[in-house]
């Protein structure tokens, strides 16, 4: 009952039909298992496995036939690579799952911005509450060329 989505910077076919999905990064890689773990890297592995098919003629990819690839500019030799397969799929669906219970069983009013107004200036969601005024809205009319999300060629897939 939730929509998941990921929009890759590039999603590579491979002649093996192994799906590679890389994104390009600036500054430092993180230290540890930092990207491994981090958001990004779960939900984009896993909307690929669940809703890949069309990528691949119609047969769903395999969990082991997906891998991510960060790219950094600064370090362009040295390239984060992360395999996928069953084990990470199946935890990848307890995180997704046990999160977005989480927040669906949270009140309106849990979701108001947070008291450490510090804070802000680290959050994704900061042009939603508008509590940082020097941070570029792309939403605001002020910017007529943002683009918008468009969602009625993408197919859905059930499973």
């Amino acid at each position: 009952g939730h929509l998941l989505a990921a929009r890759f910077d590039l999603l590579a076919v491979g002649a093996d039909d192994v799906l590679t999905i890389i994104d390009w990064k600036t500054g430092r890689p993180p230290a540890g298992d930092q990207l491994r773990e981090g958001w990004q890297t779960v939900v984009y592995q896993y909307v690929l496995t669940v809703a890949g098919a069309p990528y691949l003629g119609g047969a769903m990819p395999a969990p082991d036939a997906i891998q991510m690839i960060y790219w950094y500019a600064e370090y362009p030799a040295s390239p984060a690579i992360f395999p996928y397969g069953a084990d990470q799929h199946r935890e990848a669906e307890r995180r997704l799952a046990a999160t977005i219970t989480q927040i669906a069983a949270l009140s309106p009013a849990e979701f108001d911005p947070c008291e450490e107004e510090a804070t802000c200036h680290f959050c994704a969601f900061q042009s939603y509450c508008k509590r940082v005024p020097d941070r570029i809205d792309l939403d605001d009319d002020e910017y007529p060329d943002t683009e918008e999300w468009d969602w009625s060629d993408v197919p859905e897939y059930e499973y």
